[in-house]
Order: C-alpha cells, then structure tokens, then sequence
C-alpha cells in the first residue's frame, strides 16, 4: 500500500544521511573539537536512491521513490497542484519501474482524468482514472493503489504493441491513446501536460532502474 503525502523535505533527508554516515562528526571526550563532518552530495543521494530503487523489494523502492522526488521537485506549482504531485509521484514511479511505464504518462493521465485529485472518484474512491469494476467504479485505499492498478493495465496484452515504447514517453502516449481514449486530443493533451509540469523528470531514472537491474550479476540482482 502505498503513502500519499512525503514527511521528509531535501533538508532533513540530509541531515537524515549524516546521521547515518559513518564518517559523520563524533564528539571527543572534552568536547572541544568536532571531527570532520561527510555529508553525500546530491548527486550521491540520487544514485543511492536509483541502486535502491533498481534492487530493492516494495518498501526499498518506495523509499527511493520518495528520495528521488525530494530531490527534483523543484517547478511544481506552490498550490494544491504541487501538494497534488508530490504526493503521488512516488506510486507512479514505483509502478513505473515495476511494469516499465514512463511515469510521466502516469501523472500526466492522473492530472487530466481527476481534475488534479478533486474529482468525485478521486476523493471518495481514491481512483484517479476512473477505472471501472464490475459493479460501478473500482474503489482504493489510497490513490498509489489506484496507481499500481492502473500501471498494471498498461502493462497488460491490450496494449503490448504501445509498452514496446515505454522509454519514450511521448511515443508510447501517441499509441495508447487511440485504444485508451475517445478523446482524440487526449494524446496531445497528455503531452502538453507532461512539457508544462516537466513530469518527465523521472523518466530517465526509471529507464536507467529497470536497466541496472536487468543487467545485474545474478546475486547483486537477487539480494
């Protein structure tokens, strides 16, 4: 089951990571001098977070999810649309990596479909893209259930022919589209929405996810 709202901001993440260094400051006994104090670089969190996210089991990689979107949210909106981001972009990109899905398209879609998670469906059935079931409209205990559910069916036969492009965002929403949707603006819609926010952010991350785990040794992709 997946959490809807981040408790960690970049800053405490950082000082989160100096505690957890080895290296980090240690007191002597007359407390006059500090040992020098190791602080992981940026850059070194998001590789931490991309190994954790390749390797890891479910509560690993959202973990990582949560780090990574920590440390690049910077240009969502400071509203209710960042808020709404923000907490759902770790389901998206875990299901992301689970069935190899350009998250983009994921938060995209979860924009357009729930009016940014104020539709009807989205407050009471934390069902974001109003999946059907067999009787009405599929209900989830949180909106990264209802994403994993909808990453799934993107990964399903019906559209097998479009997940052969899902490094490639743009392209993979171009050909889901015309089975997904009536709407034949809904492609270029999606794509609008993915430039404007820059959702493709995660995109590469997730490719390069998938990529290291595939290519792995065989016990450092089974640990």
């Amino acid at each position: 089951m997946f959490a809807t709202t981040l408790p960690f901001t970049v800053t405490s993440l950082l000082a989160l990571q100096l505690i957890q260094t080895p290296e980090a400051a240690s007191f002597p006994d007359d407390s006059t001098q500090m040992a020098p104090v190791t602080i992981m670089s940026t850059d070194g969190l998001r590789q931490g977070a991309l190994d954790q996210l390749a390797f890891g089991d479910e509560f690993e990689q959202r973990d990582a999810a949560e780090k990574l979107v920590m440390l690049d949210d910077g240009g969502f909106p400071d509203d209710r649309r960042g808020d709404f981001l923000r907490a759902i972009a770790p389901a998206a990109i875990v299901t992301a990596r689970t069935h190899q899905l350009p998250p983009s398209v994921t938060l995209a879609q979860a924009i357009l479909e729930s009016g940014w998670g104020r539709s009807s469906l989205a407050r009471t059935n934390h069902n974001l893209f109003g999946i059907k079931a067999r009787t009405g409209y599929a209900r989830f205990d949180t909106w990264g259930d209802g994403i994993e559910h909808h990453g799934a069916l993107l990964a399903s036969k019906r559209y097998a022919r479009a997940h052969r492009y899902w490094t490639d965002g743009p392209t993979f929403i171009r050909h889901i589209a015309p089975i997904y949707a009536e709407d034949p603006l809904y492609a270029p819609r999606i794509r609008s929405l993915i430039r404007q926010y820059r959702l493709d952010r995660w995109d590469e991350l997730v490719v390069a996810a998938v990529d290291k785990a595939a290519t792995a040794p065989e016990p450092l992709a089974q640990r």
